[in-house]
């Protein structure tokens, strides 16, 4: 067998020894590049850089060679040397669309909205069939506070994908986090802070897993923690970088206004996205929100004060009564583990959520089309109930049939239809 199919076999350790032999008689930027795949299927990630340096060495035009070296600086949240490929890339190529597309997942990547919207014309012009980037150019206008566009934009990609065959589906893929890794994560953000001096609570679903089953959520996605309103950013996010932290937000937004809601971390040994989050009293309550640009989605909580849990053989603070706000957050069902549920759409139902620009709607339109992309079919249709569920859209009512009718799946239960919904013309003034 060839080391590619050995590879495909999943034989990496035999598929490494084949393309170790290759390179040596037949040195290809083909073999180069599947080396390196093969390297970090084995997770040997400097060996996996080395192969890839070594074959742009010999083939410096080679665009897939330079392409999976930048993704694979992108994995390591290494950006800057990602950018010193990407960028003179970009700026040699400006008109190639390949090039193009990864330099827009770049400024995703690093936050560099402005610059992303630059390069829409172009990917318009030419990626208007590919779902893809049509995901990614909506989430660029979300960032811009753009909710119009972005829903017109999901809204194209929708179409393509009902105007095509169904893609196969990827016959394995990670959908979430790794329990074993976010608590590595979560004890080494709460070693960092503690040390720090900076007072947090677990919050959401990290603290909805460890009160009500003891351990991390094995459907949940990221760490999500409470801060002061009055914690220094800028200080922050500095000092945690000594503790294997990075951020990718930039340095104006940290310190602007969108800092002051939401700040976003990698923990670089495990890849665990950690949520920052500013509480604000007001009153009774406690607020947080997320950011867009000048629009806000706000969500208020009662304030109970703190308490504390144990989890992992450390103590961690949280609210004050954990079952009221798992109530408020969750309703009264919060004991019945869902792996089907968006905060942003389903929780909060007795009014606590401020969000009259659809903030909430447009993200989960935006991972509804990304789990199509990523032919992850039973989450997209999950997504789509969740959203037709408080929101009216006959064509997302026309994916989940679509899904429904083309495949054989053990769908999430049915949620049912909320009396107090949204549409697209009162939110965003699209039909």
């Amino acid at each position: 067998m060839t080391p590619e199919q050995l590879f495909h076999e999943g034989k990496y350790q035999e598929a490494l020894v084949g393309y170790n032999q290759l390179i040596q008689t037949n040195p290809t930027a083909a073999n180069y590049l599947g080396l390196a795949k093969t390297y970090d299927k084995l997770n040997y990630t400097i060996h996996a850089i080395e192969a890839l340096n070594e074959g742009i060495a010999k083939y410096p035009q080679n665009l897939d060679l330079q392409f999976y070296l930048a993704q694979t600086y992108f994995n390591e949240h290494n950006l800057n040397a990602a950018k010193e490929i990407l960028e003179p890339l970009y700026e040699s190529n400006k008109e190639n669309f390949i090039v193009v597309a990864m330099y827009l997942n770049y400024c995703i990547a690093t936050n560099d909205y402005h610059k992303a919207k630059t390069l829409i014309p172009f990917l318009s012009k030419h990626g208007s069939h590919h779902i893809g980037i049509l995901n990614n150019i909506g989430l660029v206008y979300i960032e811009l506070g753009d909710m119009r566009s972005a829903m017109q934009t999901f809204r194209k990609g929708f179409k393509v994908f009902l105007a095509n065959p169904l893609p196969k589906a990827a016959p394995k893929a990670q959908e979430f986090m790794d329990q074993e890794a976010g608590k590595k994560g979560l004890l080494a953000i709460k070693k960092a802070l503690d040390e720090l001096g900076v007072p947090f609570m677990i919050a959401a679903g990290t603290l909805l897993g460890i009160y009500r089953d003891g351990e991390l959520l094995p459907h949940d996605k990221d760490v999500d923690l409470m801060l002061p309103w009055n914690t220094p950013r800028a200080e922050l996010i500095s000092a945690l970088r000594h503790y294997n932290f990075v951020c990718r937000e930039r340095e104006e937004d940290i310190n602007g206004e969108k800092g002051r809601y939401n700040i976003v971390l990698n923990h670089v040994p495990t890849g665990i996205v950690i949520d920052l989050f500013f509480l604000k009293p007001e009153g009774d309550k406690v607020v947080h929100s997320i950011y867009k640009s000048g629009k806000i989605l706000s969500i208020s909580e009662k304030n109970t004060g703190r308490s504390q849990i144990e989890y992992a053989g450390e103590t961690f603070w949280t609210y004050g009564d954990i079952e009221l706000y798992f109530r408020d957050k969750y309703g009264e069902d919060w004991r019945t583990p869902k792996a089907n549920h968006n905060g942003l759409i389903l929780s909060n139902t007795d009014g606590r959520t401020y969000d009259p620009h659809g903030i909430g709607v447009a993200l989960c339109y935006n991972h509804c089309l990304g789990a199509i992309c990523e032919k992850l079919y039973k989450k997209a249709h999950g997504y789509a109930m969740q959203l037709l569920s408080v929101h009216d859209d006959l064509l997302l009512l026309e994916v989940k049939n679509y899904l429904e009718n083309n495949l054989s799946e053990e769908w999430y239960p049915t949620i049912p239809y909320r009396k107090v919904r949204t549409n697209n013309k009162t939110l965003y003034g699209i039909r």
